[in-house]
């Protein structure tokens, strides 16, 4: 058991050896919190080989932990000078969408604006129903999980964050959230109102399982990542855009330089080349 410990150094190796010293962690529920990583750190063996391996694990885990951190920092530097920063803190209006979720969402879809629907992005990351249909016979299955792995996975997992978020709260303001606009803080509280309303609406359905449930919802919260996602770029365009000009002021423009161009008294040297 040591050898697969410190070969795989695995925390389900670690769990397991663990079992065999009948020596469970009782302190708290989950595992690999700061409170089991404590009782970790607490252990000792009988034999001094036990010792120095869980010593080797734990600092391989704390090396793991700081390259975490410092990819992260990076990951926090670069949206400075990236084009779709602006798009990767409206998303975190989101309630279970924090940067690095962002970061990979935007990183894998780029411009949202190449997908006319929504319909369209959920079916691009996978996460549209499965069918089989013939002639007139119409088919549905449960979701494909074809498509985009990354993107839908992240989807789905936000959306577990998103259920935990209160529903009946007033609506959030550009005040309470600095630096997004309204129209995107509208739609993440949309999101959070509807997902719940639809997790009742389901739930209520014994014959959906529990695996197309949280997928119809990882569904529903894509479909609201495009539209903050659209309206994210559109609000983006029209700061950066100079304002456009009708086709009247721009007809109104040429002729009053055509008017001009006219009155404007040609040169004497040029008149007498000509006679």
């Amino acid at each position: 058991m040591m050898l697969v410990f410190a070969n795989g150094a695995s925390g389900s190796s670690y769990s397991s050896f663990c079992c065999v010293r009948d020596d469970s962690f009782t302190e708290g529920v989950s595992h690999w919190t700061k409170t089991h990583w404590s009782w970790i750190r607490r252990q000792t063996f009988d034999f001094e080989a036990q010792n120095q391996l869980l010593a080797d694990a734990i600092a391989t885990a704390d090396q793991a932990q700081s390259r975490i951190t410092r990819l992260n920092a990076d990951i926090h530097d670069a949206l400075a000078d990236w084009r779709l920063g602006p798009l990767v803190q409206n998303l975190q209006a989101f309630c279970g969408i924090q940067e690095l979720t962002a970061v990979g969402i935007v990183a894998e879809i780029g411009d949202f604006e190449r997908f006319p629907t929504a319909a369209k992005f959920m079916s691009f990351i996978g996460l549209v129903p499965s069918e089989a249909s013939s002639g007139p016979t119409r088919r549905q299955g449960g979701i494909t999980k074809s498509g985009n792995r990354h993107v839908s996975t992240s989807a789905d997992r936000s959306n577990l964050a998103l259920l935990s978020c209160p529903t009946k709260r007033e609506p959030r303001t550009v005040t309470a959230a600095p630096g997004l606009p309204q129209e995107v803080i509208d739609i993440a509280d949309n999101a959070a109102a509807t997902t719940a309303k639809t997790l009742a609406e389901v739930a209520a359905n014994q014959e959906v399982c529990h695996e197309d449930r949280h997928r119809g919802l990882a569904r529903e919260l894509a479909g609201f990542l495009w539209s903050a996602a659209i309206t994210t770029q559109r609000l983006h365009r029209e700061q950066t855009s100079p304002p456009a000009t009708s086709k009247r002021a721009k007809h109104d423009r040429d002729k009053q330089q055509h008017t001009k161009r006219e009155q404007t008294p040609l040169p004497t040297e040029f008149v007498t080349m000509m006679f």
